[in-house]
């Protein structure tokens, strides 16, 4: 079982082969397995918008970007599969922007959702914890895993979470990506045609 969330009865967790956990209990959203870590280099990477913004993210070093560095505008091509988190304390953030492919993908819009510790469901709680290691960490960090999307069946997917500071150095926002492997040639799935 997760430790530390309350009421997480059904958040399993299981141990990958690099010895970090994997979430595995039940949802309410399309994911099915997820695994957190740390980024750790380009290379991590097997989609095309993912790299992309963390190549951006990367170029800033050894600062962080801002929040007005990021020019949707600029990054026209990964609109759809950008969300964005801003950081209201260390125990709430807010849900601001999730692209058409976030929400194809995560099954539902999280726009103007606050993720707090008292969230009815349980995945949030987890990513709440996630956020809250992502912030304290001051780096990026990825996801990877399973996620049930339109009925295919499970297929993989992977986001890049890049921390954003003010001009003090504290984080304000999360900026992220989230992509479909076998789908990074397309860059919104298609829902299947209705017959």
């Amino acid at each position: 079982m997760t430790e530390n969330v309350s009421g997480a009865e059904d958040a399993a967790e299981v141990v990958a082969e690099d010895g970090g956990p994997v979430e595995t209990g039940r949802r309410a959203d399309n994911f099915r397995k997820i695994m957190r870590r740390e980024a750790a280099g380009l290379d991590q990477f097997q989609t095309v918008p993912v790299r992309q913004l963390y190549k951006w993210w990367l170029s800033f070093q050894p600062n962080m970007p801002a929040r007005q560095d990021f020019d949707i505008a600029r990054f026209w091509k990964l609109a759809p599969s950008v969300y964005i988190i801003e950081v209201l304390d260390k125990d709430r953030f807010l849900y601001r922007l999730n692209g058409e492919q976030v929400v194809q993908i995560v099954g539902t819009s999280m726009r103007g959702h606050e993720i707090t510790p008292d969230d009815p469901l349980v995945e949030n709680r987890l990513f709440l914890q996630y956020l809250q290691k992502l912030v304290k960490s001051r780096v990026c960090w990825r996801c990877s895993g399973k996620a049930d999307v339109f009925g295919k069946g499970y297929l993989a997917f992977e986001t890049v979470d890049c921390p954003i500071a003010d001009e003090n150095g504290a984080i304000t926002h999360v900026i992220g990506v989230i992509a479909l492997i076998n789908e990074e040639k397309s860059p919104t799935p298609t829902p299947p045609a209705s017959s």
